[in-house]
């Protein structure tokens, strides 16, 4: 249930905290037999942390109205909610490493020759890493609740809170906008990432931070390349459509222009020299040599420069591929219609067949898409796709498309090293990516570009 903090608007700032930071400590303190009795228990942790940003955010705002006592108290439960976020996303973390081991595997069992797999090894590393971690941070974070009971912190923070500054003008505090209640967060509601480090498992960072933009590592290292994946991140994030980047769906047309602007613009690109599908979830691939719209078509492939190359997604695959000896680019959205029909196994032909395109030239990165855990579909669609893609769990039918469009790329004989995958899943990723399957007519769109400057 969502907690109300009450605030008096003609109580000064200092008797409002006085009131409600006590209770706000106490409304921490509740879960504290739970966390520390029982170490596994993740969601009673999270809780507990949701429950301590307010208190968190109300004290800095004390901050300047109380003495260096206060300042102190402070400290202490900066350091704490901090440790709590950090144990949090070793908990969010090692599952999704986990099915990325398994996502491997799978890829690898696909590949004959042992020299050409993807070692796991680092990744496993890792998770055996963030448990040695979590395990450390959580016994340090129950000491410290252990000892917050034991020295009776609560009446700590209430004595710091009497030890106010002095009452000159410049001391005078108001809350820059007046407000009847402050409220609490829930539980499972945005999560702010904590600060633990985590080794690059895609071009998506070192911190288990989402960026509004979603980059290759591969493609980044082309300074002639402009490149990127919008998010539900972005200018305007208001529901339901937030950072929308189609026209036709319903969304407020001033709103999805100022989106387009911010996302092409923070890449370099205007709108003028974009190349946009007219999607049709088909096997469809044109060669192009100038910016437009282009009717019917599910990718486009270029040799120009200036020329940027665009898709649209909310599950299916985006496709940027990058012919670093010809300087050819192509951008192919890969639904499960058009991975049936081989749709990406195609523009590398066309490539190889129009401009020469060689497999050890060629750099690929897939953007996020749904995963096989949420790719549920009838009997008749599995039955258009190799078995080894297809799983079967109590009569239901789950496709891995991610998998099948990797097997198109090594049957063109590209190397596991020039190829780069996103592992976050557009349908459980719901606060940052865009899902049509999970959010229906609710659901905004995802752009992925790619394209050469001069």
């Amino acid at each position: 249930m969502k907690r109300i903090y009450e605030v008096k608007n003609k109580k000064p700032l200092r008797e409002n905290l006085q009131h409600i930071l006590p209770e706000m400590y106490d409304d921490i303190m509740q879960y504290k037999h739970t966390v520390v009795s029982k170490p596994l228990s993740k969601g009673t942790l999270h809780a507990m942390r949701i429950a301590g940003k307010p208190l968190r955010y109300a004290m800095e705002i004390g901050e300047i109205a109380f003495g260096e006592e206060f300042k102190i108290c402070l400290n202490e439960i900066k350091d704490t909610v901090e440790m709590m976020g950090d144990i949090h996303d070793a908990d969010v973390m090692i599952p999704e490493i986990e099915s990325q081991i398994r996502e491997i595997r799978l890829f690898n069992a696909t590949i004959t020759a042992y020299k050409e797999r993807i070692s796991t090894r680092a990744l496993r590393n890792i998770v055996k890493e963030l448990r040695g971690k979590r395990k450390e941070m959580y016994s340090a974070l129950c000491s410290k609740l252990n000892e917050w009971e034991k020295k009776n912190f609560r009446a700590r923070l209430v004595k710091a809170m009497e030890a106010q500054k002095p009452r000159g003008r410049k001391s005078v505090v108001r809350p820059p906008h007046p407000t009847k209640s402050l409220p609490k967060a829930k539980a499972g509601g945005t999560r702010i990432p904590g600060k633990l480090k985590i080794p690059p498992l895609t071009g998506e960072g070192t911190e288990y931070k989402p960026p509004r933009i979603i980059k290759s590592k591969l493609l980044t290292q082309f300074s002639n390349i402009a490149h990127g994946m919008s998010t539900k991140i972005g200018v305007i994030n208001e529901p339901p459509f937030f950072n929308n980047m189609s026209s036709k769906i319903g969304d407020n047309p001033e709103h999805v222009k100022t989106n387009r602007e911010a996302f092409f613009g923070s890449l370099g690109i205007t709108e003028e020299e974009l190349a946009v599908p007219h999607q049709i979830h088909s096997s469809n691939i044109l060669i192009i040599d100038k910016p437009g719209f282009y009717d019917n078509t599910d990718g486009l492939i270029t040799q120009s420069k200036n020329v940027f190359l665009v898709v649209s997604t909310a599950d299916c695959l985006p496709v940027l591929i990058y012919d670093k000896a010809k300087h050819v680019c192509a951008a192919i959205h890969s639904g499960w219609r058009g991975t049936e029909k081989n749709i990406t196994g195609n523009a590398l032909e066309m490539m190889k067949d129009k401009f020469g395109s060689l497999p050890e030239d060629i750099i690929i990165f897939i953007g996020p898409g749904i995963s096989r855990k949420h790719f549920e579909v009838g009997e008749d669609v599995a039955a258009l796709f190799d078995p080894k893609f297809v799983d079967i769990r109590v009569d239901k039918f789950f496709v891995n498309i991610i998998a099948n469009v990797l097997e198109q790329i090594k049957q063109f004989g590209i190397k596991p090293a020039q190829i780069e995958y996103s592992r976050k899943c557009s349908f459980a990723e719901i606060e940052y990516l865009h899902s049509y399957r999970r959010d229906k007519e609710k659901s905004g769109r995802m752009f992925s570009v790619i394209g050469m400057k001069n």
